[in-house]
């Protein structure tokens, strides 16, 4: 491939934000580690390196450098086939931080917390031409526009993602997942809720299926249907859109609604808003189905395999070897149910997926409720410590345009009103 083509290409596979196209941050790893090769031979020849090609690798290690930080681990969304394009070291899969370490030797940016040395890294050192790299920014709250990724960091030690980009890339997106509005929490540098990985390609058609199906992930399912439509294992023939309406990383506000459900006979709007004020422990997310005809929502919620869920008043309780993690409480504005899967090998649900071809039990959990639209769920996650008092009676109730969320916390009420008619109308109290 003659140098301009693959120059155009990294332009085309590196979104402006540095997110990457195939909404998969495996498969960006694996495209800029290609452009880091190509990048060491032609400085080790004296060739010039197409401008592009550098800044491609620079605003995808800004991007995926912002997702981790200090300390988290690497957000997973979309397929993952553990391609590489160079690992020296003997580590069976490329690390994240690996690959940051090896860009920053090559560019002579600091690759800060987030990079991490090793023997591919050093290799880079020796064999690239470093030229003046500017400071990476610490690790913040950001939106990723065109990649449609929001990451906020409302209190140390935590981060949460929310995905309000595409399905994938092009018409088939072949490796993005039905995932829209989907949510991940990480807490002191551990995973907690997460995308459930890509399962298989081929080995097991169901296991495909259902990893890269809406149900398997932390947003809502609506009468038990993907968002998006399948047309094999490679191909969706029907995308959910995502609308944002507002990012607001001040105060911890996402709003944004996908269209996925507009193709049923009684048409719905999901909308989700996101709520992870700074500073304060609990987040909340509220859900609300637009539309006509009566539905059945399932939030879902896939926790990472370390971590026990026992069904409790409101909501579960997530423990990791008996130590307190999360508790997640629910309301609806009609009756709703709690559910629960961990390895169910009928259903495929309730698994986790760390290598391609194989899986390992992992708690599903969420509420369902059924009723006419519109029907609002609400799911508040808070973090816990040993001495954490938990949330109790949490409650949502809607007047014409308007959501009201109340629960009682430490002692005191807190309460949450959201204007469905303005975009990002969210006031906390």
């Amino acid at each position: 491939m003659p140098l301009r083509e693959l120059a155009a290409e990294a332009d085309r596979q590196i979104l402006p934000d540095g997110a990457g196209a195939e909404q998969a941050l495996g498969y960006q790893v694996f495209t800029a580690d290609l452009l880091l090769v190509v990048t060491v031979l032609l400085q080790r020849e004296g060739a010039v390196v197409p401008p592009p090609i550098r800044c491609a690798l620079r605003r995808s290690a800004d991007y995926l450098g912002a997702l981790v930080g200090e300390g988290d681990p690497a957000p997973r969304y979309g397929d993952d086939d553990e391609g590489f394009a160079l690992r020296l070291g003997p580590q069976p899969l490329r690390e994240l931080r690996h690959h940051l370490a090896a860009v920053a030797a090559l560019t002579g940016e600091p690759g800060g917390a987030a990079a991490e040395p090793d023997l591919t890294a050093r290799w880079v050192a020796q064999h690239g031409t470093p030229s003046p790299g500017h400071p990476r920014p610490a690790p913040a709250d950001a939106h990723a526009d065109a990649g449609g990724l929001v990451v906020l960091r409302p209190a140390p030690g935590r981060r949460l993602t929310m995905d309000t980009g595409p399905l994938g890339y092009l018409s088939i997106a072949a490796h993005g997942h039905a995932d829209a509005l989907a949510i991940s929490l990480a807490v002191d540098g551990a995973d907690v809720i997460g995308d459930p990985g890509a399962g298989s390609y081929y080995g097991h058609p169901a296991w495909r299926e259902a990893h890269r199906g809406t149900r398997m992930h932390a947003t809502v399912a609506v009468d038990d249907l993907d968002q998006s439509v399948s047309g094999g294992p490679f191909l969706w023939v029907r995308h959910a859109r995502v609308i944002v309406h507002a990012v607001d990383l001040d105060r911890g506000v996402v709003d944004a609604e996908h269209d996925g459900y507009r193709r049923l006979s009684a048409p719905v709007i999901h909308r989700r808003w996101l709520l992870a004020t700074p500073g304060q422990r609990s987040v909340l997310v509220v859900d609300r189905l637009h539309g006509s005809g009566r539905h059945r929502a399932r939030s879902s919620w896939s926790l990472h395999p370390s971590l026990d869920a026992v069904p409790g008043t409101g909501g579960h309780h997530v423990t990791r070897a008996g130590e307190p993690v999360l508790q997640l409480a629910y309301a609806a504005t009609t009756e709703w149910a709690s559910h629960e899967v961990r390895g169910d090998e009928t259903v495929n649900l309730g698994w986790w997926s760390t290598r391609l071809e194989s899986r390992e039990p992992t708690w599903l959990v969420g509420h369902i409720s059924e009723g006419p639209a519109p029907l609002v769920l609400a799911t508040l996650l808070i973090p816990l410590a040993d001495d954490a008092s938990p949330a109790i009676d949490l409650a949502v109730t809607t007047r014409a345009e308007s959501i009201v969320v109340t629960w009682a916390e430490r002692g005191g009420t807190q309460r949450v009103d959201i204007d469905t008619a303005g975009p990002g109308a969210v006031t906390r109290r």
